[in-house]
């Protein structure tokens, strides 16, 4: 998984290996050394959920260049529980410094600072849990993976020389949105 290319670099990890590898080491290796993918239900619905947001995409971008606007209902939530952006703004970006490479679903501008937005499937978790990582503890109400997912999308908007302060996870599930700040302990 991190061999080194011919000019020297490392394969660059996944955002989303970042995220299984919190949830759980050994399905990571299983999944990302020894190669082991099953779909389930779950994954098979999180990519028809993506596909879904790129289809609203595209419709959106045909739907500009012809001159319509989106109805109040499709830009709160694409009319399916989809994010609450009316134009998702996807964007890609890698960083052999941090090793790591990813595609952001959204991000905002935040009074000068971008913030990424990660859309989940699932439900949020309960307000009132702590989590943490490592024994590190995470102040943000949302699923300690989601949170190093997020991170790293943080991380990688940094190392692009973009100020960045926080993200946010968006709970399709739920309807949750949770603001997670990039504290030290998150870094």
């Amino acid at each position: 998984m991190a061999d080194a290319d011919e000019t020297g670099h490392h394969e660059l990890v996944p955002l989303r290996m970042l995220n299984e590898l919190v949830y759980c080491p050994r399905l990571f290796h299983f999944m990302h050394v020894q190669g082991l993918m099953l779909q389930s239900p779950e994954t098979l619905e999180g990519t028809a959920q993506h596909q879904r947001v790129e289809a609203r995409r595209n419709k959106s971008a045909a739907s500009r260049a012809s001159g319509e606007v989106a109805t109040s209902t499709e830009a709160a939530d694409g009319g399916d529980g989809g994010p609450p952006w009316a134009v998702p703004r996807e964007l890609s970006f890698a960083s052999q410094a941090l090793g790591i490479v990813g595609r952001l679903d959204a991000v905002e501008t935040d009074g000068g600072f971008l913030a990424p937005v990660e859309a989940k499937r699932g439900r949020a978790p309960d307000p009132g849990r702590s989590h943490a990582f490592e024994g590190i503890p995470l102040e943000a109400p949302a699923w300690p993976g989601d949170q190093v997912q997020l991170a790293g999308q943080m991380l990688l908007l940094e190392q692009a020389g973009y100020p960045v302060r926080q993200g946010s996870l968006y709970y399709r599930e739920s309807r949750t949105r949770v603001d997670v700040l990039l504290t030290p302990a998150l870094r």
